[in-house]
């Protein structure tokens, strides 16, 4: 469905081989999909920064996440992070003047068990649109 607006999608893993193998065993029938295994903390940082292209849209779930949302700002309009819920989402509120003003954060799933998601984006449309649909817009 994602790969719908896009034309390809990359899923980088840097925690746990057996997770990477069940995305691979898995993964859709497109060669627009590229699972990669580049396991290490600062392995896919290092990938997405030798990468000459930008983002539509970059979805971050895993470790590091509040250093890599704030450099794929620099990448993507729109920035997806999972789990955003307590220390990791403190940290990029720390760093707000390094996001920006004119970034709007739209937060979903307050309610644990379930895991927060946060989206970043510069489209205020989208902003506009997530809130319609639930998200809570972050001041």
């Amino acid at each position: 469905m994602i790969l719908a607006y896009g034309s390809s999608l990359v899923s980088i893993e840097m925690q746990d081989k057996c997770w990477y193998d069940q995305v691979v065993a898995t993964k859709p029938k497109s060669p627009e999909f590229l699972p990669l295994l580049l396991l290490g903390n600062d392995a896919g940082l290092t990938y997405i920064r030798g990468l000459t292209e930008g983002f539509d849209l970059v979805f971050v779930d895993g470790i590091n996440r509040h250093v890599v949302v704030l450099d794929a700002l620099t990448r993507s309009d729109t920035v997806m992070m999972h789990d955003s819920q307590g220390t990791v989402f403190r940290k990029l509120q720390y760093q707000e003047m390094v996001v920006g003003a004119d970034v709007a954060i739209v937060i979903f799933n307050l309610n644990p068990p379930q895991p927060a998601t946060t989206v970043l984006t510069r489209r205020k449309d989208l902003a506009n649109f997530l809130v319609r649909e639930g998200g809570i817009l972050e001041d």
